[in-house]
């Protein structure tokens, strides 16, 4: 009987041991996703950055020389004063930084500091260990 209960207490040790070796392989997993995860959107971030700035550099020039061009075409063609050109000019203006405003803001909110997939995967990982857990012991 004693052989039994030896063998029992052996084969417990080698499931204890091998559910703490799948135990940090997961968490060594989950780590190697939080960062690559992290990784990707920190990439993002600097896209974005890169984005911003050339968007800015290009379009702030163009649209000075575009302004510029628009002014005079509407006091030569239209015969308007030059101050009712620069107006209307202001005015278009307004509209498309409005809808660039609004793209850079939905890019922004779709940017995620914390690795959001991580943090879900591991709290269902932890709920099905503790379901293993429960249903071990009924």
């Amino acid at each position: 009987m004693e052989q039994t209960s030896s063998r029992h207490n052996l084969g417990l040790m080698a499931l204890v041991q091998s559910l703490l070796a799948d135990l940090k392989l997961l968490a060594t997993q989950q780590l190697r996703l939080a960062v690559d995860e992290v990784q990707l959107e920190l990439g993002r971030l600097v896209r974005i950055g890169i984005a911003i700035a050339g968007l800015v550099v290009l379009g702030l020039t163009l649209v000075v020389l575009l302004a510029f061009t628009a002014v005079a075409a509407l006091h030569e063609a239209g015969g308007l004063p030059v101050w009712t050109s620069s107006l209307i000019v202001a005015a278009a203006l307004g509209v498309g930084a409005t809808g660039v405003g609004l793209y850079a803001k939905g890019q922004i909110t779709r940017f995620r500091p914390y690795p959001v997939r991580s943090f879900f995967t591991l709290k269902e990982d932890t709920l099905w260990i503790k379901e293993q857990i429960v249903s071990r012991k009924t």
